[in-house]
């Protein structure tokens, strides 16, 4: 992200104020590697990344609309980062208290409980967390191959 300069931020502001589109677009276009980067690192993908992307704009673009965000004290490409990064942030912890964290060999998945209840169910396994658990062992003793396969499946 570049240095901090009041002058441009302010300029930023003005020209989203005034209705110009180019701010958005410039500010995506700046922003989107790091926000990509940052989702991927964290348990996400790229598509995750453009979603958390656009809805930081739309909660930025709300803020600055309703009088909320008058002056910057950043870049306004490192504000919408954070703003993404929480996000972000925020949906992983929302995934984590909708499933369940299953760790073999230093692997951890987040599985959904409703999903895995099922397979319990079909299987005659006592709860969705065995379901789980079985299956990640069931894995483990793949090949290789077989385990991209897998997980590209799953």
């Amino acid at each position: 992200m570049p240095s901090f300069d009041s002058n441009y931020s302010q300029s930023w502001l003005q020209r989203v104020r005034n209705g110009e589109e180019a701010p958005w677009r410039d500010a995506y276009r700046k922003v989107y590697p790091s926000v990509r980067k940052h989702v991927c690192a964290h348990q996400g993908n790229e598509d995750d990344a453009a979603d958390v992307l656009q809805d930081a704009l739309i909660i930025t673009c709300e803020k600055i609309r309703d009088g909320r965000l008058t002056q910057l004290s950043s870049q306004p490409e490192t504000y919408i980062f954070g703003v993404s990064k929480n996000l972000w942030f925020e949906k992983l912890k929302d995934k984590k208290k909708s499933g369940f964290t299953v760790s073999l060999n230093g692997q951890e998945s987040v599985a959904e409980e409703s999903d895995m209840a099922q397979v319990a169910l079909a299987f005659q396994l006592a709860n969705a967390k065995s379901a789980s658990t079985k299956k990640y062992r069931c894995m483990e003793n793949l090949t290789d191959i077989a385990k991209k396969l897998m997980r590209t499946m799953l």
